[in-house]
C-alpha cells in the first residue's frame, strides 16, 4: 500500500541503492 511521502522517500532510497549497486557491479 501507499503511504504518501513515506513511500516516495522509500522509493528514492531504493532507486539510489539500485544505482549504487549498479555502479559497484559495472
Amino acid at each position: 500500500s501507499v503511504h504518501g511521502s513515506d513511500s516516495l522517500d522509500n522509493a528514492k532510497i531504493e532507486i539510489e541503492q539500485f544505482f549504487t549497486d549498479a555502479d559497484i557491479v559495472g
